[in-house]
């Protein structure tokens, strides 16, 4: 009866190595902690922006003078838009 205990001991001390082992990061950070995704299939020049869920969309869009494609509210709070690359960095010191 004391086999099943051996085993699941031993299974333990297998998988605890693995799971302290931290995981790959899927994203490039980028300036001030800005989270860069790359992708093979992306759009140049256009970017989905995530923002706080203190502000609102359409207050920073008004102040940077953007146009969206999109607004996100549901899932992410933020938008898509084309950017230059002033208005990216424009977009980047949005919190």
């Amino acid at each position: 009866m004391r086999l099943p205990a051996r085993w699941a001991t031993a299974a333990l001390l297998l998988i605890a190595p693995m799971i302290a082992i931290p995981a790959p990061a899927s994203a490039d950070s980028g300036p001030e902690g800005v989270t860069v995704e790359q992708s093979t299939r992306a759009v140049p020049g256009q970017y989905i922006v995530t923002l706080e869920p203190e502000l609102s969309p359409d207050t920073v869009l008004r102040e940077l003078g953007l146009d969206p494609l999109f607004r996100y509210g549901n899932v992410l709070h933020g938008f898509a838009a084309t950017l230059t690359a002033a208005e990216l960095e424009a977009v980047r010191t949005v919190p």
